[in-house]
């Protein structure tokens, strides 16, 4: 499940130590006062910068081991990566730092990837970003991101990149990642985050509950046939009506709203009243769940939390 890695070594060998040799399409610049090199390049997907005092490479493992990156690595699979980036640069990446860590999976849909993006609303401590025809992105930490949940149609980037998909798949297929672009041995709580505890079964497994506690952090609508309860009287009624168009409407829609509101400043100096208008509408939407027949945010649902529960 691990994709993108950002691994930074820090390395005591003589600063005239070459790491570009080893590298396709090196870029390589040298200080000839004290004969330290510095410079860039490829190794097969892998970006890879350098200098006297350390390296950094990032990209993406299943794309570093395998020819189509559909397949979606497992715990094993991280652990060959790196040892092959070690073989490869002539460096012990086991001891390198993890300075970013992406965790994430794809399934085969019922529907197109972008039917289930307006059923994917608030997020806590997330600002729900730009939806579009292929993407949905959540992101914390301000311009300066520290984590990201994205949701994607794998399908149309594998089209586009001209990979085609692992067999098996078809068109629909829907990807859910989680990124922790900075400060990752902090979130982890660990003093630090070594490339080699990559593949430490416990902390794989935590790995694996976050990126689904995050997923299960998303308040969802939830869209089907509705059973109709008894209704008492026209109050719970309305309320039932209520509930049921906050759930039929797209979760964007409802945020642009709530920010056109904010930002019209409709309740003047009692600021706390928009945490509490979410709160109603989060709880509002929550009140028909029960009710709805089993549909697409089930459907979703399943899927993460069937990894969760058997992650390899």
């Amino acid at each position: 499940m691990i994709d993108t890695v950002k691994l930074r070594l820090n390395y005591t060998e003589s600063p005239t130590f070459n790491v570009g040799q080893y590298l396709d399409n090196p870029k390589s610049n040298m200080n000839t006062e004290t004969g330290e090199l510095w410079g860039s390049g490829t190794l097969r997907n892998m970006h890879v910068f350098y200098n006297g005092g350390g390296i950094a490479v990032e990209g993406s493992i299943g794309g570093f081991l395998f020819p189509n990156n559909s397949r979606i690595p497992k715990r094993q699979d991280v652990g060959t990566a790196i040892e092959q980036l070690s073989d490869l640069l002539h460096l012990p990446m086991t001891n390198a730092q993890v300075v970013r860590l992406d965790c994430g999976y794809h399934w085969n849909m019922e529907r197109p990837a972008n039917h289930y993006f307006p059923l994917l609303c608030e997020a806590t401590y997330f600002e729900r970003l730009n939806q579009t025809a292929t993407t949905l992105k959540y992101a914390k930490g301000g311009k300066k991101e520290t984590n990201v949940l994205i949701f994607y149609d794998k399908a149309k980037e594998c089209k586009d990149k001209g990979k085609p998909l692992l067999d098996g798949f078809g068109e629909n297929v829907l990807r859910y990642e989680c990124r922790w672009m900075s400060r990752v041995s902090r979130q982890f709580g660990v003093g630090q985050l070594l490339a080699s505890t990559l593949i430490d079964k416990n902390f794989y497994y935590s790995m694996v509950r976050k990126w689904g506690d995050f997923y299960e952090s998303i308040n969802k609508s939830f869209r089907g046939d509705y059973v109709m309860p008894l209704m008492g009287n026209v109050r719970f009624a309305n309320d039932f009506i209520y509930s049921i168009l906050l759930n039929l409407q797209d979760a964007g829609v409802v945020i642009d709203i709530e920010k056109t509101m904010k930002d019209s400043n409709v309740f003047g100096e009692k600021g706390w009243q928009y945490d509490s208008l979410r709160r109603s509408i989060i709880n509002r939407r929550a009140k028909v769940e029960q009710y709805a027949s089993y549909g697409l945010t089930d459907e979703l649902n399943d899927k993460v939390r069937d990894v969760v529960n058997n992650c390899e």
